[in-house]
């Protein structure tokens, strides 16, 4: 039997040993997120089933209102009026 998991935070798939998992109780440490997380969570049999499924963690969307445009220059002063 061929163990892997599943990382909670990334999704990454790599294999496990039973001897590491009861040493740790469970607990292993994403080589690449470096997430810890119990790797029992989402613990399969690779030569018997399939990897878990593992959705994308969620996000909602934000919308930002774009900032209002500058406010227009004021207007240039009207040239005074000449004296005869």
């Amino acid at each position: 039997m061929s163990l892997a998991t599943r990382c909670t935070a990334c999704g990454t798939i790599f294999r496990v040993v039973e001897d590491q998992l009861r040493v740790s109780d469970g607990w292993v440490r994403c080589g690449r997120c470096a997430q810890i997380f119990d790797a029992r969570e989402l613990l399969f049999d690779i030569e018997r089933d399939a990897p878990p499924p593992w959705p994308a963690p969620y996000s909602p969307a934000v919308v930002i209102d774009p900032p209002p445009p500058p406010a227009p220059p004021p207007p240039a002063p009207a040239p005074a009026p000449s004296m005869p």
